[in-house]
């Protein structure tokens, strides 16, 4: 497995989209797919794994816009669409995680290539399993 890939994420919280979200990036090189926090403060890698140990979902609630990774026991819900806050740069944080208080916006421009990014990270992930 040669494949290298790299792009932008956002790791969902219990709310998925609506919520608590942290941008980050992830990466798949040498067989091990690892998603790592964007911010300063939090950087760092929330899993890496091999890929033969990742079960990828694509829940249908996603509308083609991210994946489910179970690595383990634990579920990383991984969104290929952009979000940025509808209130502007009003947050509040608790635990590392942002709460967005009036809900998350996206750019419609943007849900074509997040789906094809989504396309992309299945048909590689399949591939490596494969």
């Amino acid at each position: 497995m040669n494949e290298t890939l790299s792009t932008s994420a956002c790791l969902l919280g219990r709310f998925g989209p609506f919520g608590p979200f942290k941008p980050g990036e992830l990466g798949l090189a040498n067989g091990v797919l690892t998603f790592t926090l964007r911010k300063p403060a939090e950087q760092g890698a929330v899993f890496s794994a091999p890929v033969y140990a990742v079960n990828v979902r694509s829940p249908l609630l996603y509308f083609g816009f991210g994946l489910q990774l179970v690595v383990g026991r634990t579920r990383y819900r991984i969104w290929f669409l952009p979000l940025e806050s509808a209130a502007g740069d009003r947050v509040w944080s608790s635990d590392g995680e942002e709460t967005i208080l009036w809900g998350n916006k996206v750019d419609l421009d943007q849900l074509s290539p997040a789906r094809a990014t989504t396309r992309m990270w299945r048909d590689a992930l399949s591939k490596a399993n494969a």
